[in-house]
């Protein structure tokens, strides 16, 4: 499934003003939850990288909610990790700290940070 470009990702922001953020949220309870989200309005979920099996989850997230929700990756402080993300298909990167090397590969790879 492709995937948004950064400037979509940015737009959806900027119309949504809200990103949920999924953080310890166990792996079977995750489609509830973004069903859940979708139902509420909420169009934006991010999964934090320091939740088990976020990568499954992030590709889990992207087959089931399509095109209906963006799923990006929260806690996201390595390129390893930004890396391992899109591979599993995240939309969007959200970063704790302002690490460059993640934002230049998230860049040259036209993921929005």
């Amino acid at each position: 499934m492709p995937s948004m470009k950064t400037q979509q990702v940015y737009e959806l922001i900027k119309q949504n003003k809200i990103i949920v953020i999924a953080r310890g949220v166990k792996i079977d309870h995750v489609v509830n939850l973004a069903e859940a989200l979708l139902a509420g309005g909420i169009k934006m979920l991010e999964v934090t990288c320091n939740t088990d099996g976020v990568f499954e989850m992030i590709k889990m997230l992207r087959e089931k909610m399509g095109k209906r929700m963006c799923i990006g990756a929260g806690t996201v402080i390595t390129t390893q990790l930004a890396e391992k993300a899109i591979d599993a298909g995240a939309e969007f990167m959200i970063a704790p700290d302002t690490n460059t090397e993640v934002i230049d590969y998230c860049v040259k790879k036209d993921v929005a940070i």
